[in-house]
C-alpha cells in the first residue's frame, strides 16, 4: 500500500480518506512537500508518518496552491521523475501523469483537508 492521508486525532483514530495512488502523484507534489518540511519541520514520504494539527493545516492548504500553480500550464499528460533504477544498469525512472487524473485527486487532498478543519481534526499522513 502507498501513503495514505485521512482525519482523526491520532493514528488509532484515523478515518483513511485518500490513498496516493497511482504513487507518482507523490512524486508530483515532492517539490511542494520538501517546501512543507522546510517550514514545518514535518516529512511526508511514503515510508514515514506525519500528524498536522488544526493550526498546522493552512501549511497544506500552501502544498495545494504551490502544485496548483506549477502544474497550471503542464500539458494534458507528462513524464514525472519517480526514481533511479541502479540495477542492473543505471538509468532514470519516469511514469506518465495525466493532468486531469492527478487535478481530480488534488481535489480530493483539498476535501480531506477543508473536512479537517471543519471538524477541528488533524491530517495525518500514514506511510507504509
Amino acid at each position: 500500500m502507498s501513503l495514505t492521508m485521512g482525519v482523526g486525532d491520532n493514528f488509532k483514530s484515523m478515518d483513511v480518506r485518500l490513498a496516493f495512488e497511482p504513487e507518482v502523484f507523490f512524486w508530483v507534489m515532492s517539490p511542494e512537500l520538501e517546501k512543507l518540511h522546510e517550514v514545518t519541520g514535518k516529512l511526508v514520504t511514503t515510508y514515514d508518518d506525519a500528524i498536522f494539527k488544526t493550526q498546522e493545516l493552512v501549511h497544506l492548504d500552501s502544498v495545494v496552491r504551490g502544485v496548483e500553480n506549477r502544474i497550471q500550464n503542464l500539458p494534458r499528460t507528462w513524464q514525472e521523475h519517480v526514481g533511479t533504477q541502479l540495477k542492473p544498469e543505471k538509468k532514470e525512472l519516469y511514469q506518465t501523469v495525466h493532468k486531469h487524473e492527478f487535478v481530480g485527486f488534488l481535489n480530493k487532498f483539498k476535501a480531506v483537508v477543508t473536512e479537517a478543519k471543519e471538524s477541528n481534526m488533524a491530517v495525518l499522513f500514514y506511510g507504509d
